[in-house]
């Protein structure tokens, strides 16, 4: 899977980090962290915005692997400090999909006539058990 971000650019290799791992988890780094891959300190906004759960992006971390050499073991080491929270770290190949491509997609899916959705609406509307 890693060979792919070499052949192919739209493949990248993200760090995503939660503070649990059941249910839905926002993208949250440990406020004191630090992310280095084969002992190169990654420069990232681990943050996010302040007071905004789920604000923080995934690190992308393509750039510091090395990945033409075979068999190389790419090290990644993730430190955080005080906190005695449990942090969870996982490393995904994830493929990039722009805005064109986004487009694309959606213009050429089924769509939901006006009607249909406006004689949906009607129908709730008339429901005696939906309050409004």
């Amino acid at each position: 899977a890693l060979q792919q971000c070499l052949t192919d650019e739209s493949y990248r290799v993200m760090i995503f980090c939660a503070g649990d791992i059941y249910g839905a988890q926002n993208v949250a780094f440990p406020h004191q962290s630090e992310l280095k891959v084969n002992n190169q300190e990654i420069k990232a906004n681990l943050r996010g915005l302040k007071n905004k759960p789920g604000s923080t992006r995934p690190v992308d971390i393509t750039a510091a692997l090395r990945l033409k050499l075979p068999n190389y073991i790419n090290n990644v080491e993730f430190t955080y400090a005080l906190t005695n929270k449990k942090f969870y770290l996982v490393a995904n190949v994830c493929k990039i999909t722009t805005v064109k491509e986004l487009v694309s997609i959606i213009s050429t899916r089924r769509r939901i006539p006006k009607e249909s959705v406006v004689s949906e609406l009607n129908k709730k509307a008339q429901d005696p058990d939906v309050v409004a």
